[in-house]
């Protein structure tokens, strides 16, 4: 009887911890967050601070685009722009699918881990809802490779829905990898052709992101209401 009462005690302070590091993790990204983005809007800013760490400023950038995944609710493209701005389009491009990829992994083993109580640090119920259809559909792999695919697509909050699901490290990395390669590599090449002063150049593949990104969220949109009403017929 003891032992299992130590036991419970045991496990109950190891929860707590647990709970504690967490909002920990949840307070520390949050402070860093508002100084990330105050960097981030400012490209020549960004390209000057980034510049004088040396070789050592993509590692930093790749640990920012990580934060931004677990934070959720800071948007990439503002990354995606200033790593093109500063490190050119295709090394901008490799460097942000690095940090999305590592984040996302890392929100995806988080998840499975700590389930819900992870969640709610970062993701309201609201956006959490708006993306359970996906969770709860048979076809869950398919939708959400599509999903990753469409640019403007919550990518973050769905990184955290993955965790929920039965796909497994390998199919997930497979999906928010690639499925996020065009959307980051157009935005980063018109955030390095602004900084090239390329201005024709930034806006035609802004415009071009922007007809894609509306497409897509159109698409998303269909999708949701068919396999919504699909998930409801079945329940």
């Amino acid at each position: 009887m003891e032992n299992k009462e130590n036991t419970q005690e045991r496990q109950g302070l190891k929860r707590l911890v647990g709970i504690l590091i967490l909002v920990f993790i949840a307070l520390i990204t949050f402070v860093i967050g508002r100084v990330i983005m105050a960097w981030v809007e400012d490209p020549v800013l960004f390209r000057e601070k980034i510049g004088s760490y040396g070789a050592f400023g993509q590692v930093i950038f790749v640990l920012l685009v990580l934060l931004q995944v677990i934070l959720a609710v800071i948007p990439g493209g503002p990354f995606e722009l200033a790593g093109g701005y500063a490190f050119g389009a295709v090394r901008g491009t490799l460097l942000s699918i690095l940090g999305c990829s590592l984040g996302s992994m890392s929100v995806f083993m988080l998840v499975r881990k700590y389930g819900h109580a992870f969640i709610r640090l970062f993701i309201s119920e609201k956006d959490l809802e708006s993306v359970r259809f996906i969770a709860e559909s048979k076809k869950v792999k398919i939708l959400m490779a599509i999903c990753f695919i469409i640019p403007g697509t919550p990518k973050d909050v769905l990184s955290y829905v993955a965790g929920l699901t039965d796909l497994s490290l390998f199919e997930w990395f497979m999906i928010c990898t690639v499925g996020r390669l065009p959307g980051i590599f157009l935005t980063a090449l018109a955030g390095h052709a602004a900084g090239e002063t390329n201005y024709r150049a930034a806006v035609i593949a802004l415009l071009v992101m922007g007809g894609i990104s509306l497409l897509g969220l159109l698409v998303y949109s269909i999708i949701k209401k068919r396999v919504s009403k699909k998930n409801s017929r079945e329940e």
